[in-house]
C-alpha cells in the first residue's frame, strides 16, 4: 500500500507513472483517493503517458510531464520545503 510505504518510510514524496491505457475518471478518482489518504506534508508527483494529467487540475497532485524537468522540480520543493 502507498500510503503506507510513506508512512513507514518517513516519504517526502511519492512519484507515480501512469500508462495511456488508463482510462481518465479512473487515474484521477484514484490521485484524489491517494491525495485525501497521504499525510498532508508528503508531495504527490505524477507522471507518464496518461493525457489525464495534463489535462485535469488535482488539487495536491503535481503533474512532471518530462523527466529532465525533475531536477528543477526537486530543487523548488527542496526550497519549499525547509
Amino acid at each position: 500500500d502507498i500510503v503506507q510505504a510513506a508512512r513507514v518510510h518517513r516519504a517526502d514524496i511519492v512519484a507515480l507513472s501512469f500508462t495511456a491505457v488508463l482510462g481518465a475518471n479512473t487515474v484521477t478518482a484514484a490521485l484524489r483517493e491517494l491525495r485525501r489518504q497521504l499525510p498532508q506534508p508528503v508531495a504527490l508527483w505524477v507522471g507518464g503517458q496518461c493525457p489525464a494529467l495534463y489535462r485535469r487540475d488535482i488539487p495536491g497532485v503535481l503533474p512532471v510531464q518530462a523527466l529532465e524537468s525533475l531536477p528543477g522540480q526537486v530543487a523548488y520543493w527542496h526550497g519549499r520545503a525547509r
